[in-house]
């Protein structure tokens, strides 16, 4: 029988409840199978160590109420990772792409539509993951929680100006495609080019103008009804699946 040592962190204080954590028995043992490395500490429950796969992890065992305690939600399901801090793609990574999409969002705000985005980029394929800086959500313990580990399986690359990477992007052969619910090409009509480029913008305001200007074709997902938009998640699974289609 594997013998576990015994914890007892101590609580932080409230404005640091949560802070770097990833918890929940899905999003820890994912995180184990895609970023091992990304584990500082590994806490979880005697219950839980008897019944889940580890991967060979050696986890410090606590408490259910000490989880709640660290954590400030109670649910963990009886499981919490500390992750590192997250390292970046260099910017320089999008210059040797010659084929695929990279997927690039326009101040997204939501970790969790980062991460969705970031697992649908992983399922369909894509390249690297383009986020802003700043006023936009970056690469947090939410974020990674949402995308199940799927950060860690994409080159993430942050940088300053979006409107500025996408012309960029499009003197670098890159068909540069926006999405946008109120016009463009349908989804099902557009050239997707070798090399593609799949913008998306920020919940409730979508591409800004700045950004949209410097796109080379704006795509829309035809719908049943306008009544009930897609969130930018939902869109960008749909846009990800048609361009993995067309490729």
């Amino acid at each position: 029988m594997r013998r576990f040592k015994r914890s007892r962190p101590k609580s932080p204080p409230p404005t640091d409840a949560g802070a770097g954590w990833t918890y929940g028995v899905r999003a820890v043992t994912e995180l184990i199978d895609a970023a091992p490395d990304a584990i500082q500490k590994l806490l979880v429950t005697a219950e839980v160590a008897r019944r889940v796969d580890l991967k060979g992890r050696t986890p410090a065992i606590v408490d259910r109420d000490e989880l709640t305690r660290l954590l400030q939600t109670d649910s963990h399901q009886g499981i919490a990772a500390r992750v590192r801090p997250f390292k970046f793609a260099a910017a320089s990574l999008l210059d040797e792409i010659a084929d695929g999409v990279v997927v690039v969002l326009d101040h997204v705000e939501d970790p969790q539509n980062v991460g969705a985005i970031a697992r649908s980029s992983v399922v369909f394929g894509a390249r690297a993951l383009v986020i802003a800086k700043d006023r936009a959500a970056g690469v947090t313990a939410g974020t990674i929680k949402a995308s199940a580990g799927a950060v860690f399986r994409l080159p993430v690359v942050e940088v300053t100006n979006i409107a500025d990477t996408a012309r960029a992007l499009a003197t670098r052969g890159f068909a540069v495609i926006g999405a946008d619910a109120n016009g463009g090409v349908s989804s099902r009509d557009i050239a997707w080019g070798t090399k593609t480029a799949l913008i998306l913008g920020a919940e409730r305001r979508g591409l800004r103008a700045i950004v949209r200007d410097a796109c080379t074709a704006i795509v829309r997902i035809p719908q049943a009804t306008d009544r009930i938009p897609l969130n930018v998640s939902n869109a960008a699974a749909v846009l990800l699946y048609e361009a993995a289609a067309h490729r």
